[in-house]
């Protein structure tokens, strides 16, 4: 019987020396943002944030890496915030399962829509004594240039919605054909609205049209390019 207490308590003591389980060593995420902007998004900057944190800033000019460290194991959130619109990494918020002592890498890529569209005008002069210096071109009141008689001018960014072109500085014996002023309606990046803008240095008579099978001399295309 002696023995038999002698060889309980030694299991005891034995089973009491093993202490709680220790946790995970922390791990850590590294983080990766590429920007891949359109030619007419200006400059910006956006904020990276693991679990809520403190935002990181990022210039949409620079690629960002850091490595976010001391993190448990488990589930983490890293997010994209304070993006424009028209730009986004496909999922702006992804969730990482992050085990002890472990490193994760997360990449973003952000990638910019063109917002903005090109208005390519083009002029179309019949007659005789065709105006030698072109015509002076508008956009809702604002000079942009001067196009040839007979010419194309592109008018690059603008934004979408309606716009009024108008073509001024005709000689005194031209006129524009329907009118020198003209509405286009810039409606997305690939849309495209089409007018005749002829001026006849004969007679001057109006006659406007608005087709739709393509583009042809004297038309006003509206479109992204």
């Amino acid at each position: 019987m002696k023995r038999l207490a002698c060889l309980l308590g030694s299991t005891l003591l034995a089973a009491c020396a093993h202490g709680p389980t220790p946790p995970p060593p922390p791990g850590a995420i590294a983080v990766a943002v590429v920007t891949r902007s359109a030619v007419d998004n200006p400059l910006f900057t956006f904020g990276v944030v693991v679990d809520n944190g403190t935002p990181i800033s990022v210039s949409s000019a620079e690629h960002l890496n850091f490595v976010a460290a001391g993190l448990t194991a488990g589930k983490h959130v890293v997010a994209l915030r304070q993006l424009p619109a028209g730009c986004g990494a496909g999922t702006d918020s992804r969730e990482l399962s992050l085990r002890g002592g472990d490193t994760v890498t997360v990449f973003f890529a952000v990638r910019c829509e063109r917002t903005t569209g090109d208005l390519v005008l083009n002029t179309v002069t019949t007659g005789v004594e065709l105006d030698p210096d072109g015509y002076a071109v508008t956009i809702n009141g604002a000079a942009r240039g001067t196009v040839s008689a007979n010419g194309t001018m592109t008018v690059r960014n603008l934004a979408p919605g309606s716009h009024l072109v108008e073509l001024a500085g005709l000689a005194a014996n031209c006129a524009a054909v329907g009118a020198a002023a003209q509405a286009v309606d810039r409606r997305g990046s690939e849309h495209r609205e089409e007018r005749d803008v002829q001026a006849d240095h004969r007679n001057a008579q109006a006659r406007h049209g608005d087709r739709g099978h393509g583009p042809r001399s004297g038309w006003l295309r509206d479109h992204a390019r």
